[in-house]
């Protein structure tokens, strides 16, 4: 099924995108910091009060935990990002940035060349 939208329609889902990118990338960018000082904050106060051969693995621990979370914030991110994102209604296709700006001047899919706006 091949449905077009307005111009505006099409310049509104993208505008709706960057304010997620820029709600959750400023959530993402303070939680990273936040954990990042407090986990070099929490090795430095045990450092002296550890046995020396639980140091490494305990750091390792915490910088492993540290990327999962930070890792997860940014997945879900991009994620929430593309669903708000304008998409080709013929191949699906989500239009980033670059390919998005190709649409708005030629009102085609750049995958498939259907007409995606008026």
């Amino acid at each position: 099924m091949n449905v077009t939208v307005t111009r505006e329609t099409f310049a509104a889902r993208r505008a709706k995108a960057q304010a997620i990118r820029q709600t959750l990338g400023r959530l993402t960018a303070t939680v990273a910091v936040v954990l990042g000082v407090g986990q070099l904050g929490f090795i430095r106060l045990t450092q002296g009060r550890m046995v020396a051969e639980k140091v490494l693995p305990f750091e390792v621990a915490l910088v492993t935990a540290y990327l999962v979370v930070v890792g997860f914030l940014v997945w879900r991110m991009d994620r929430e990002v593309d669903k708000a994102r304008p998409s080709c209604p013929s191949c699906t296709v989500v239009y980033r940035d670059a390919q998005a700006d190709v649409v708005m001047a030629t009102g085609a899919c750049p995958a498939c060349g259907a007409r995606v706006i008026d």
